[in-house]
């Protein structure tokens, strides 16, 4: 097995009530190098300030609908988190790649392939980068 650091990309348009709590299950996982980063297709429902103020703990993170599935994304992390919050850009600063959780807002909404894709193109740039995890925003792990 190749050594090195996993990108999980989770895209995100106007689901945040989905995204937080996909992204406190994916904070719960242990022994392994990994950075979450969620791609933001230009919501148009305030999602990204929403998921913002969630990781630094200003607001309470949304429960996931299902009871049933409650207990693989709470209780949340604890808050506040540290992330960086980015602008898609063709390259960015090696710092950005030391971050547990990274935010991107994307230019447009370009559909999900190219979303994905603006997470995908972030992570190659970490030469730490051995394998891209593209997870849809309604799953828990």
């Amino acid at each position: 097995m190749k050594k090195g650091k996993t990108y999980i990309i989770v895209l995100n348009y106007n689901g945040f009530v989905d995204t937080i709590p996909c992204l406190e299950s994916l904070l719960k996982l242990r022994d392994a190098e990994y950075s979450v980063v969620v791609t933001d297709n230009q919501s148009t429902d305030g999602s990204m300030v929403l998921i913002q103020a969630c990781l630094e703990g200003s607001i309470p993170a949304p429960e996931p609908e299902n009871p049933g599935l409650r207990h693989l994304a709470m209780p949340v992390s604890v808050k506040p988190l540290p992330f960086l919050l980015l602008d898609e850009a063709p390259a960015y600063p090696p710092e950005a790649f030391t971050r547990q959780v990274v935010l991107i807002k994307t230019k447009e909404n370009m559909g999900y392939g190219p979303g994905n894709n603006t997470g995908i193109r972030f992570a190659l740039q970490d030469p730490d980068c051995a394998y891209i995890w593209i997870l849809n925003n309604d799953t828990l792990t």
